[in-house]
């Protein structure tokens, strides 16, 4: 298997098209889903990514997710399970697929249950940096940088983007909070 180049590429109309092609395939697998996202830096306008969709769908508790994987395998879909023992671990309860196009990863589906931490989390960061044009400039040059300095190393890659999106959580926390704060003083007026 040719080994996987990491590339990062201006943002593109077209990443909004193939998340809403994936999805359509992906209903036929998950129809009891409660929320479909498009997470990760495809989702910010004007960010700078790896042309890699995610897909993040909330199921209702108790949907065993292990046994949709023949179905998510006939829509060619690497069912990676969790992750838990992999070089950059997963997250417990977090369900990870990838669609490959050879070395080239097209789609990244996390499904999660209703109630999963990452949940929050995700949304939070992918909606604070749509709305804040520094912070998304600061990380795309970031993405830009390691993907040079990286181009074979997805590990190194991510290594480096590590205490940029721990930052990047923490500052979405507290927009969160600012908002909530800013809302209940307009419900109380």
């Amino acid at each position: 298997m040719q080994k996987r180049r990491i590339e990062v590429e201006p943002w593109s109309t077209e990443w909004a098209a193939r998340y809403a092609e994936a999805r359509v395939a992906l209903e036929r697998v998950w129809p009891e889903a409660r929320a479909w996202h498009h997470i990760g830096s495809t989702a910010v306008q004007g960010l700078s990514a790896k042309p890699t969709i995610d897909i993040l769908v909330v199921l209702p508790r108790g949907i065993d997710v292990e046994a949709r994987h023949p179905r998510m395998a006939e829509l060619s879909y690497d069912c990676r399970g969790e992750c838990l023992d992999a070089p950059q671990p997963g997250m417990p309860g977090r369900f990870y697929f990838v669609l490959r196009d050879g070395s080239v990863h097209r789609v990244h589906v996390h499904v999660v249950h209703e109630g999963h931490f990452e949940i929050e989390l995700l949304l939070g960061v992918r909606d604070y940096l749509r709305g804040n044009a520094d912070a998304r400039a600061r990380y795309g040059a970031l993405k830009t940088s390691l993907a040079r300095a990286n181009r074979y190393d997805n590990f190194g890659y991510m290594r480096g983007k590590d205490a940029a999106v721990r930052e990047l959580v923490e500052a979405a926390r507290d927009w969160q909070r600012t908002l909530n704060a800013a809302i209940a003083g307009e419900e109380a007026s």
